[in-house]
């Protein structure tokens, strides 16, 4: 049974135990290695999801991730650091190529500003060696932006500030053909960033690699429902602007659907 990259990718948080040089995590490693001797494929890994958006890089932490709960029962930290040790996880899972996501939300800020700066230069060296997949840059932004101007204004801005800190620190890599982003990463919810993103310039430096949409699972009819009509009337709107597109017919497969489930918390 051979399954194609868009069936088989994963999403973890920032504060997943990926391992480190000292202490890899083999146990995750030889069930990524068992997937891809099933499928064909070893899976690709995006790492950041929801926590990309509260992650701020300290390059003096001693641990690779720290992350504190608001609630004992959360998903996940909405506070978190990662340190240098973070980036020699994606060293310990061979063969394996991984998304990157950055925070979009906190770059308006000093320390997130800094933080995109330092942390691009940091993961493209760890990422070196043929384990880049693509990057990303925020997550679900229809949940807190409120147009789509303000998005794409926000996204180059970002972008084209990592790309340059990359072609600093890692030169090949930044004229490799194959560099380039995931992206709008929408939510589909129902929020004020939608599927004209594109129509209105999201991609005008032509980087983008992969569209990714978010369809979120649940136990409600009703909601998985409603959650479902937005989810594909997002993704016709980007069917038809990107069939439309006048980019090279022979560029790389942009579309990408991602079903996710959320909300397994401890009860």
């Amino acid at each position: 049974m051979l399954v194609g990259i868009h069936d088989q990718s994963r999403s973890i948080v920032f504060s997943c135990a990926l391992g480190n040089s000292s202490s890899p995590n083999t146990f995750s490693n030889n069930l990524l290695d068992n997937i891809g001797n099933l499928t064909g494929t070893k899976p690709y890994i995006r790492v950041g999801g929801n926590t990309q958006d509260y992650a701020i890089y300290n390059p003096s932490q001693r641990e690779g991730a720290i992350g504190i709960y608001e609630h004992p029962s959360d998903d996940y930290p909405n506070t978190i650091t990662i340190g240098p040790a973070f980036f020699e996880s994606y060293q310990t899972w061979p063969e394996t190529k991984f998304t990157h996501g950055f925070n979009l939300k906190a770059a308006g800020t000093t320390s997130g500003a800094n933080s995109l700066m330092q942390s691009a230069a940091v993961a493209c060296k760890a990422l070196g060696d043929g384990n880049l997949l693509w990057w990303e840059y925020g997550n679900e932004p229809d949940r807190y932006i409120d147009s789509d101007s303000i998005y794409i204004s926000r996204w180059l801005s970002g972008t084209r500030s990592i790309n340059a800190s990359i072609a600093k620190a890692c030169p090949s890599m930044a004229k490799s053909p194959n560099y380039g982003w995931i992206s709008p990463s929408l939510a589909s919810t129902g929020g004020k960033v939608g599927g004209s993103v594109f129509e209105v310039g999201l991609d005008v430096d032509e980087d983008i690699k992969l569209i990714s949409m978010h369809l979120y699972v649940t136990t409600n009819p009703k909601a998985f429902k409603k959650g479902l009509l937005t989810f594909y009337k997002l993704y016709g709107e980007l069917y038809r602007i990107r069939r439309d597109s006048p980019r090279d017919v022979d560029e790389p497969p942009i579309y990408r659907l991602v079903c996710r489930c959320t909300g397994q918390r401890v009860k």
